[in-house]
């Protein structure tokens, strides 16, 4: 059983070993004081975030929530938690995968609130020019 798991993240490893820099979708499958393991969701491997790659703050563990904790700012990482990760390292001697977060989440964020903005605004001027048209059509009748 032990080299069928062997066998098997090797072949995850070798297969992201030329994605280094690329950013996958995450789950938080684990919780430690020294960091998060993350199980990338379309490819099923698991790797760490280092807490000293948590940007921003000193995070703290809570065994009681299964969760990493900012001191200053109070952001959390969860087991289970939904996340963007970017690879930073793939060591095939060991069979270890490093990710840190992505910076991406936020202006994906924003990606969407500007969609949102730019389909209400299209909405509106199509309201207008219909509404528009039907005024001046009674102006010249």
């Amino acid at each position: 059983m032990e080299a069928e798991r062997r066998s098997v993240k090797l072949k995850q490893i070798q297969f992201l070993h030329d994605r280094l820099g690329e950013e996958f979708h995450a789950v938080i499958s684990g919780v430690a004081n020294y960091g998060i393991f993350v199980e990338l969701t379309d490819i099923l491997a698991e790797g760490l975030i280092r807490a000293r790659d948590l940007e921003g703050d000193f995070y703290v563990l809570d065994e009681k929530k299964y969760s990493l904790i900012g001191r200053r700012t109070k952001k959390q990482f969860r087991l289970g938690d939904k996340i963007t990760v970017k690879l930073v390292r793939v060591d095939i001697d060991n069979l270890e995968l490093d990710f840190v977060t992505s910076n991406n989440e936020p202006k994906l964020m924003i990606k969407s609130i500007i969609k949102i903005f730019f389909l209400v605004f299209i909405v509106q001027l199509s309201l207008f020019a219909q509404f528009g048209k039907n005024k001046v059509q009674y102006k010249i009748f």
